[in-house]
C-alpha cells in the first residue's frame, strides 16, 4: 500500500507540473482570441468605414484557440471538480453503494476518454493533410487538441483511480465542488 501511495503521490505531483503548462497554454490561447474577437469587431463596426483590410483570419484564428482551450483545461476542471455533475444520488449514498456508484461512474467516464481518444487519431489521421480555408494551418491544430485533452483526461481518470485504491481519495470527493480545496 505504501508503494502505491509513493506512485499516486509521484503521479499527482508531475500531473500539477503538466497542469500549470496547460493554464498558462490557455491563458495564452484565450489571450489570442479575445485579441482576434476585438480585432473582428472593430474592423466590423468601426475601421471598415475606413479601410478595407482582409481580416477573416481572425474568425478562424478564435475558434481555433477555442479548441485548444477546451482539450487543455478539461482535466484541470475535472481535478478540480468544476465538471457538470449532479451530487444528489452520491450524496445521499453511504459506504459500499456510494463506492460502487463511484467506481460505475469513473469506469463509464475513463471508458468514455478511452473511446475518445482512440478514435481521436483516426480522425485526425484522416484530416491531418487538411489545411484550415484563411490561414492555411495544417489539419493538427484544429484536430490535435482532441488527442493530447483526451490523453491527458485518461491519465487524470487513472491517477484518481490510484487515489482511490490507496485511500487518499475519497468517493466523489471532488465532483461538483467547483475547484473548493
Amino acid at each position: 500500500m505504501d508503494k502505491l501511495k509513493k506512485v499516486y503521490f509521484a503521479a499527482n505531483k508531475i500531473e500539477d507540473q503538466v497542469y500549470k503548462v496547460c493554464k498558462a497554454l490557455g491563458a495564452v490561447a484565450m489571450s489570442v482570441a479575445f485579441l482576434a474577437i476585438i480585432l473582428q469587431v472593430l474592423y466590423r463596426y468601426v475601421l471598415s468605414n475606413f479601410m478595407n483590410l482582409p481580416l477573416a483570419f481572425t474568425e478562424e484564428l478564435a475558434r481555433y484557440c477555442l479548441f485548444w482551450i477546451i482539450y487543455l483545461l478539461l482535466p484541470v476542471c475535472i481535478k478540480d471538480g468544476m465538471e457538470a455533475a449532479n451530487t444528489y444520488l452520491p450524496n445521499k449514498l453511504k459506504g459500499a453503494a456510494k463506492t460502487a456508484l463511484y467506481l460505475v461512474v469513473r469506469g463509464l467516464c475513463l471508458a468514455i476518454a478511452l473511446v475518445a481518444f482512440i478514435y481521436s487519431f483516426s480522425t485526425l489521421q484522416t484530416y491531418w493533410n487538411f489545411t484550415s480555408p484563411v490561414m492555411q494551418l495544417p489539419g493538427f491544430f484544429q484536430y490535435g487538441p482532441v488527442v493530447i485533452g483526451m490523453g491527458i483526461v485518461i491519465i487524470r481518470y487513472i491517477i484518481e483511480m490510484l487515489g482511490f485504491a490507496c485511500g487518499e481519495i475519497k468517493p466523489f470527493e471532488s465532483v461538483g465542488q467547483g475547484g473548493v480545496e
